[in-house]
């Protein structure tokens, strides 16, 4: 999921600059659907693996509630006629809410990833025309940070 999120906004950049395309939030709504439908397919798949502890359960609960979440607030902002730039800029901060709040109640060591979202927020407020660009930064860290997490976990389980 951490490659897919962070190759899909970059290859939105290049794509819409190379065809001279706006961008359109109702993709930001497709992308969220489509990557709920990834991650459901995936828990299908590897139930046995995610769905083993409380962890990876709790993460995947609160990956799927954020993409319905990112949806719902695209379908907002475009019900409102809210510009697709800056309604993408919003999910930073529903980015940065939702990994404060797992940091506190379910995995201390996502803190940074939070961070990072909270400068995302506003380097993407100062640099608009690199928001799918920052959005791809974004997503590596946090994607490094969960591999992080994860080989720190089972490295640990390796030494008992």
């Amino acid at each position: 999921m951490g490659v897919l999120w962070t190759a899909m906004p970059a290859t939105a950049h290049f794509v819409l600059r190379a065809w001279r395309i706006e961008p359109d939030i109702r993709i930001s709504i497709i992308t969220a659907a489509l990557s709920l439908v990834v991650l459901g397919t995936l828990g299908l798949w590897a139930r046995e693996t995610l769905m083993k502890t409380a962890l990876n359960r709790r993460i995947s609960a609160i990956t799927a509630f954020t993409l319905v979440g990112q949806a719902v607030l695209g379908a907002a902002f475009t019900l409102t006629n809210v510009d697709a730039t800056t309604a993408v800029t919003f999910n930073f901060f529903m980015w940065f809410v939702v990994l404060s709040i797992t940091s506190i109640t379910v995995e201390p060591g996502m803190w940074p990833s939070a961070v990072v979202y909270l400068v995302a927020l506003f380097l993407s407020l100062l640099f608009r025309d690199v928001v799918f660009l920052i959005m791809s930064a974004s997503h590596f860290a946090l994607t490094v940070n969960a591999v992080f997490i994860w080989r720190k976990m089972f490295s640990g389980f390796r030494n008992e």
